[in-house]
C-alpha cells in the first residue's frame, strides 16, 4: 500500500466534501500497517511517508479550508508515537514528528506519548534518541505565540526527561574511564540539561550523584575518584559556566566546588604532614646513629694507647 495512492483517496474525499470518510481510510491504513506480515517497510515508515504528504497537502491549502482536527489528529498523534518509539531519530524523522505533533495539537499531543512509562522506555532502550528528541522539541515544537500553559507543560516534560536520563547515567562507571573521558561525559550531561531548557535546575542531582559515588555522602572517600574525576571536573565546570553565562556562585555549584576544594587541600596537606613527620623521624634516628657511632669511636680510641 503506497502513500501516494492513499493521498489520492484522501484528497478526493476532501475535494468532494466527504472529509468524514478520511477517518475510515486512515484507520484501515493503520490497521493494515500494524498487522501485515508481508509489507516491505516497517509500520512507522508507512505512517511517516503518509504524514509527510498530508502535511505538505495541508500547507498548500488555504488556512480556512482544512480544519486540523478529526479525522486527522488521531492519525498524526499515532504517527508521532510510532516514529518516536520505533525509528532512528534522525533529522528527517524528527522533522516529521514535529509536523505531526503540530497537526495533532502540539504539546498536548506529545504529553500522552512521553508519559512516565514512555520516558522510562526511551531512557532505557534509546538513551541517545531521547536526548535528540528533547533537544529538537525544545527548539522546534513551540511557536512564539504558544500559550503560557503549553510552555509550562513542555518545561515540566523536559525536566522529567532530563531527570530520567541523569538517573540512568552510569556515575559509578566513570572510575573505569581513562584520561578526560569521565569528566567529559559529565560535562556533556550538564550541557544537555542546559540545552534542553532545564537550565541548572537539575545540576544538583548530578553533583549529588558524584558525591555519592566518591563515597563522600557515606564518609568513605575514594581518593582516586577525588583526584581523577572531581578535581579536574571543577576546572572544566568553571569553563562550561563561563560559556553558558552562569555564575559559579550558584547555590549547589558553589557548595560542590567548595567541598571538593576543601577535601583535596586537606588530603594533600595530610600527606605532606605525614611526609614531614617521616623525614623528621628519619633525621632524628640518623642523628642518634651518628652520636652512637661517635661514642663507639671515642671509646675505641680511648683504650688504644694502653
Amino acid at each position: 500500500m503506497h502513500a501516494s495512492l492513499l493521498m489520492d483517496v484522501l484528497t478526493l474525499c476532501v475535494q468532494t466534501g466527504h472529509t468524514q470518510h478520511c477517518s475510515m481510510v486512515l484507520e484501515q491504513m493503520m490497521s493494515w500497517a500494524n498487522r501485515s506480515d508481508s509489507k516491505e517497510l516497517p509500520s512507522w515508515q508507512y505512517c511517516r511517508d503518509l504524514a509527510a504528504q498530508l502535511d505538505e497537502f495541508f500547507r498548500s491549502q488555504p488556512v480556512s479550508s482544512i480544519a486540523i482536527d478529526d479525522p486527522w489528529a488521531p492519525f498524526f498523534r499515532a504517527t508521532a508515537e510510532i516514529i518516536i518509539k520505533n525509528s532512528r531519530l534522525d533529522d528527517v524523522n524528527l522533522g516529521i514528528i514535529t509536523a505531526s505533533l503540530t497537526c495533532a495539537g502540539g504539546v498536548q499531543a506529545l504529553m500522552p506519548i512521553m508519559d512516565a512509562e514512555g520516558i522510562a522506555y526511551m531512557a532505557a532502550k534509546k538513551k541517545a534518541s531521547v536526548k535528540r528528541l528533547v533537544l529538537h522539541m525544545h527548539a522546534e515544537l513551540l511557536s512564539p505565540e504558544a500559550i503560557a500553559q503549553a510552555k509550562q507543560d513542555l518545561d515540566e516534560l523536559f525536566m522529567t526527561c532530563v531527570s530520567t536520563v541523569i538517573e540512568r547515567f552510569d556515575f559509578a562507571g566513570l572510575s573505569d574511564l581513562t584520561g578526560d573521558g569521565a569528566v567529559n561525559k559529565v560535562i556533556a550531561l550538564l550541557k544537555f540539561s542546559f540545552d534542553a531548557g532545564v537550565g541548572i535546575h537539575s545540576y544538583h542531582i548530578v553533583l549529588n550523584q558524584l558525591f555519592s559515588c566518591a563515597g563522600i555522602t557515606r564518609g568513605q572517600l575514594l581518593e582516586t575518584y577525588l583526584t581523577d574525576i572531581l578535581v579536574p571536573f571543577v576546572d572544566l565546570l568553571r569553563t562550561l559556566f563561563a560559556v553558558l553565562g552562569v555564575s559559579i556562585k550558584e547555590g549547589p555549584i558553589k557548595f560542590f566546588c567548595s567541598v571538593v576544594t576543601r577535601l583535596f587541600v586537606s588530603k594533600s596537606c595530610w600527606k605532606k604532614a605525614c611526609r614531614d613527620k617521616i623525614y623528621r623521624c628519619y633525621d632524628f634516628w640518623l642523628w642518634l646513629l651518628r652520636v652512637w657511632m661517635y661514642q663507639v669511636f671515642l671509646a675505641k680510641w680511648s683504650y688504644g694507647p694502653m
